[in-house]
């Protein structure tokens, strides 16, 4: 079951994401938004990023200097966190923001804030996924919507 969280580029209530054991809809394997391969955005992985909560990620969905999904949950794989990329910058995209790019080697460091426990599929505890945030993105809005969602703060 894809499982959609509005996310709002001015308000960043929570995000869209689909749990990585959807049976619904293809895995894309083709990159950003589902446009081809993804724009090198020079990251060179999560290095100098607090260690994810558990475990490796398997990719991670960016915009920018703004924020980061890194999906770190067990259930992930680089093609379901692809997916879930995919239909997270759609949904943005489709509301007027800018897309997100999928980075396969998780989201860059430098991030000043984190949001955990927040969008998992409960039927798939390993469907978890960490919001990052970076210093463009402002904190407050990002504290309000990862609270407000069910989620655990925390500055870094």
């Amino acid at each position: 079951m894809i499982r959609l969280l509005v996310l709002c580029a001015a308000a960043l209530a929570v995000g869209c994401s689909s749990s990585p054991n959807s049976t619904s809809g293809p895995k894309s394997t083709s990159g950003g938004a589902g446009t081809g391969t993804p724009p090198d955005t020079g990251d060179t992985g999560s290095s100098g990023a607090p260690a994810p909560t558990t475990g490796a990620s398997a990719g991670g969905c960016e915009w920018v200097s703004s924020y980061c999904y890194d999906f770190v949950g067990t259930s992930w794989n680089p093609a379901s966190a692809e997916y879930a990329c995919d239909q997270i910058s759609d949904n943005l995209v489709a509301g007027g923001a800018a897309p997100g790019v999928f980075v396969s080697s998780g989201c860059p460091g430098g991030a000043t804030a984190e949001c955990t426990g927040i969008g998992s599929d409960a039927a798939d505890p390993g469907s978890e996924f960490v919001i990052y945030y970076y210093d463009a993105f402002p904190l407050t809005v990002a504290q309000d919507a990862c609270v407000s969602g069910g989620g655990t703060y925390t500055e870094l």
